[in-house]
């Protein structure tokens, strides 16, 4: 069988050889074997010089040198800083125990009295006591027809010890030709005082009794 030789140029500056090799059965297209080199050529003349090339990025910032001894003290003292700005206020703190009681006071002076106050409402009155009647004494005048008109007689009953006065009267008794009646009856502080008048006498001789008499409740 022959093999048939097959030439193709390709995208290169060199070709590239195929062989055609037949078979009972098929056509195979195979890379032809190389052919042995030939002799090296002669070295040509150096080339132009190329351009140059653009300059390079810049490198990252290297790490920071070992911090370099503390300098000799300086004689001259800085100026003052700034204030700083106010610290947040605190917490309130515990509450703290008890202190000790302080001495008594001296006893302040006394106030000036206050207003009376208003009157109360009057009380219920209160159960009435016994009463009882105390005569007083039995007084009279004599009467000498009608000079004797227009005299007056007294007598008082007198309520003793815890007792109350409540009331009281009087009566007047003529007697002989003399006439009277009973001119007053009052109250006199814790006693009831009766006054009988004449009113009326003719001759002979009369006279005036009168007698007071006070209720009294004990």
């Amino acid at each position: 069988m022959l093999p048939a030789l097959l030439c193709a140029s390709g995208t290169s500056a060199a070709a590239t050889i195929y062989c055609l090799k037949k078979s009972s059965r098929h056509v195979v297209l195979t890379k032809c074997p190389k052919a042995p080199a030939g002799p090296r050529g002669v070295t040509g003349s150096a080339g132009a010089a190329g351009l140059a090339a653009p300059a390079g990025l810049n490198g990252g910032a290297g790490a920071n040198g070992a911090t370099g001894p503390t300098g000799p003290s300086s004689a001259v003292t800085g100026p003052t800083g700034t204030s700083g700005a106010a610290g947040i206020t605190g917490a309130a703190g515990a509450t703290g125990s008890p202190g000790t009681a302080g001495a008594t006071g001296t006893i302040g002076a006394t106030g000036a009295a206050g207003a009376a106050g208003a009157t109360g409402p009057t009380g219920s009155t209160g159960p009435f006591g016994t009463p009882k009647v105390v005569r007083g004494p039995v007084n009279t005048i004599p009467v000498t027809g009608e000079l004797g008109v227009g005299d007056t007689v007294s007598s008082s009953a007198t309520c003793t010890g815890a007792e109350v006065l409540t009331g009281g009267g009087g009566i007047v008794e003529p007697l002989g030709n003399a006439n009277g009646a009973l001119e007053a009856s009052y109250p006199s502080g814790n006693e009831w005082k009766a006054v009988g008048i004449v009113t009326s006498s003719r001759s002979p001789e009369g006279a005036l009794k009168v007698t007071a008499y006070a209720i009294c409740a004990e």
